[in-house]
This record gives C-alpha cells, sequence and structure tokens, in this order.
C-alpha cells in the first residue's frame, strides 16, 4: 500500500514539475527518466517541499486529466519508479516509518476524541489502597498482573507520571491475575494497603522490580520483600484472613471482563482507556485534552 502510494506521489512530483514547464509527451517521457536515473535524491527533496500539495493530488483533489496522463506514462515505464525506489531504499524505509508514526498519531487523537465524548466508567474504591492526593483531578486505574512483564514497565510509566504531577494525578491499582501466584500477590498488596498505602505500593514496586526471581522462589522471595518493609505481621495475617480482600479482586475481575479489557496492563485515566505499557507521553496527551474540555 505504501509503496503505490509513495510512487504515485513521485510520479506526480516530477511529472508537474515537467510538465508545468511546458514540454510536451515525448520530451516529457524523456526528461523524466533523465532525471531519476541522474537524480533520485531529487525525489524525496520534491516530496517533502510539497508534501502536503502531493498527498491532496494523490487523495484524488488534484487535476484529474493530468493524474491520467501520468498514469498512462507509467504503464508505459514502470521500470524507472523502481530502478529510482532501489537506488533510495534507506530513504524509502525512514520515509515509511515517518508516515507510520504520523499515521498512528492521527489515529490515536481520534481515539481520544471518541473516549472523552463517552467515558468509561471510574469505578473507584475510597476504601482501598489510593496513592496520591484523594482531591486529584486526574484519577487512574490500574488493572494490573504483578507477574506480567507489560505490567513492570507500566507500573515504572505511572510512577513518572506521578512524581511529574504529585498533586494532579492518584492512583488506584486494580487487579487482573493470570495465575494463583499472582492473585496471592494481589492478597498481599490489598492487606499491606489497609495499614498503608505507602506501605502497599512500595510492595508493589519491588515486587514489580522482582518478578524473576519470584517466579522462581514464589512465596519464599515474597517473605523476603515482607521483611525489607517492615510489615507489621500481626496485623498482615489477621488481614489476609479476610475474605472481602478475595471479594475485591472478584470485582477487579468483573469489571475488566465488563470493560472487555482483554490483556494486561489495562489503564483507565479519566475514562480514557489505554492498554499496554503506554509511554508517559501517551497519560499526558490525555491529560491535556481532559483539561481542555473541563478546565476552562
Amino acid at each position: 500500500m505504501f509503496l503505490r502510494v509513495l510512487t504515485m506521489l513521485m510520479t506526480i512530483a516530477l511529472a508537474a514539475n515537467l510538465a508545468w514547464a511546458g514540454q510536451g509527451d515525448a520530451e516529457f517521457k524523456k526528461n523524466l527518466e533523465r532525471v531519476l536515473r541522474q537524480n533520485p535524491d531529487l525525489v524525496l527533496d520534491v516530496l517533502e517541499r510539497h508534501k502536503q500539495k502531493l498527498a491532496k493530488i494523490a487523495c484524488g483533489q488534484g487535476n484529474r486529466e493530468f493524474k491520467e496522463e501520468l498514469r498512462q506514462v507509467l504503464r508505459s515505464n514502470p521500470e524507472l519508479l523502481l530502478e529510482a525506489l532501489e537506488s533510495r531504499k534507506v530513504e524509502l524505509y525512514d520515509l515509511a516509518k515517518q508516515g507510520a508514526e504520523v499515521e498512528q498519531a492521527r489515529r490515536w487523537e481520534q481515539t481520544l476524541d471518541k473516549a472523552l465524548e463517552r467515558p468509561l466508567p471510574m469505578p473507584l474504591d475510597e476504601a482501598r489502597p489510593v496513592i496520591g492526593p484523594r482531591e486529584a483531578p486526574i484519577t487512574v486505574l490500574e488493572y494490573s498482573d504483578f507477574l506480567c512483564g507489560a505490567c513492570s514497565l507500566g507500573a515504572q510509566n505511572i510512577a513518572t507520571l506521578m512524581q511529574m504531577h504529585p498533586r494532579e494525578v492518584r492512583l488506584q491499582m486494580k487487579h487482573n491475575p493470570s495465575s494463583d501466584l499472582s492473585r496471592q500477590l494481589a492478597l498481599y498488596y490489598e492487606a499491606l494497603g489497609r495499614q498503608s498505602p505507602e506501605l502497599a505500593w512500595r510492595f508493589a514496586e519491588t515486587v514489580f522490580q522482582r518478578q524473576e526471581e519470584i517466579g522462581r522462589r514464589k512465596l519464599e522471595a515474597v517473605q523476603e520483600i515482607l521483611a525489607g518493609l517492615k510489615v507489621d505481621q500481626a496485623q498482615l495475617g489477621r488481614d489476609l484472613a479476610d475474605k472481602a480482600l478475595e471479594e475485591s479482586i472478584k470485582k477487579d475481575e468483573a469489571e475488566a471482563d465488563g470493560f472487555k479489557f482483554q490483556s494486561t496492563p489495562t489503564f483507565v485515566v479519566n475514562g480514557v482507556a489505554i492498554t499496554g505499557a503506554a509511554p508517559v507521553k501517551a497519560f499526558e496527551q490525555v491529560i491535556t485534552k481532559w483539561r481542555a474540555r473541563h478546565q476552562r
């Protein structure tokens, strides 16, 4: 698809320069061949200078008669463009990459606008651990799995976001465990949250950092983490025995199913879902757009 569009753009660009100079069909074809073979970099230069105008032409907004003439030239001389493309592989790869990034950014902007028009509900549970100011205007719900590699990276990005906005962002971790061990870690997190939300968060950060070790040594490694955090073990034991913790995790799983979340981590930022270990920039974009709508 990209090659087809790029081919059209290249042809339009060079042909426009020649055709507008008033040259005839035979001379046009001869000069087109010479220009492509001797100056392949001219293609990229013209594309860069006239990319907006060329994009309009390629999308059907240009002169139809002119485009039809160019189409006939291409059919008769397809090897010209192939030779030019062959000689500039690296530049073409860079253009394709840039084009993909631009398209991805455009689609993300459209997704954000639609999500802000119809935001998801925010089932924040005030009785459970909340990190950050409770009056913060930006709420992040993180549906996570303590043994998920992408969740570890996602947690780091959220920590960075909260450092950048210490008074504006609050976080509640929700659980969508994929194994019994993940579920046990979620129970520990919720139990520690009853002692202190900050204690629970330190536990979470340490678990994410030591995922591989926990995968090997299981609860033995978890006990070492707890000892290092100076946990009140007596209270921890009482809280772990409370069946309400297990019910809260089941509720989180039901919420994730209801939202049709299919992977971890998935974040909900003031009603906007972000899937995967998205970069901090993605969260910043949500916050910026939300402010533009709600803080006028």
